[in-house]
C-alpha cells in the first residue's frame, strides 16, 4: 500500500494504492479551516488487465489533478481527475495511459558500483 497527497486551495487530495488485486483511490478533504474534514473517496478506473500498481503520485496540474501509478513491472501510467467543488467529490472518469517515455533501468559502471556500499 502506498499513499501521496497534495493540497489545492481548501482541499487535501490523497491517492492510495490498496487491495488485491490492487486498485487506486483518490480522496478529497476540506482542510480550511483546520482540522481536516471527512475524506470522500473515489475509485479510479482499473489499470489495464493484469497490471498491478505498487505506487501512486498525485499532483496539482492547474485545473486538474494528475495521478501517476507505477506497476509492479515498472511501467508508469497516468490519468487525470477533476477537483472537488463544494459538495461534489473528486471526479475521475478518464482511463489510464502508459506514458510515452518509460523510466530507464539504472546501470552503474564498475567504478560507480565499487564506490557504493555493498557495491
Amino acid at each position: 500500500m502506498t499513499i501521496d497527497s497534495v493540497v489545492h486551495g481548501d482541499y487535501l487530495y490523497t491517492g492510495v494504492v490498496k487491495g488485491s488485486p490492487t486498485h487506486i483511490d483518490v480522496g478529497s478533504a476540506k482542510v480550511n479551516p483546520m482540522p481536516a474534514g471527512t475524506t470522500t473517496w473515489t475509485t479510479l478506473r482499473a489499470l489495464p488487465t493484469g497490471v498491478s500498481a505498487c505506487g501512486v503520485a498525485v499532483a496539482d496540474q492547474g485545473n486538474t489533478i494528475l495521478v501517476d501509478a507505477i506497476s509492479t513491472t515498472g511501467t508508469v501510467y497516468a490519468t487525470t481527475c477533476d477537483f472537488a467543488t463544494g459538495m461534489t467529490p473528486v471526479s475521475c472518469t478518464n482511463g489510464w495511459t502508459a506514458i510515452t517515455t518509460q523510466p530507464a533501468i539504472v546501470r552503474l559502471s564498475e567504478p560507480e558500483k565499487r564506490a557504493r556500499p555493498n557495491g
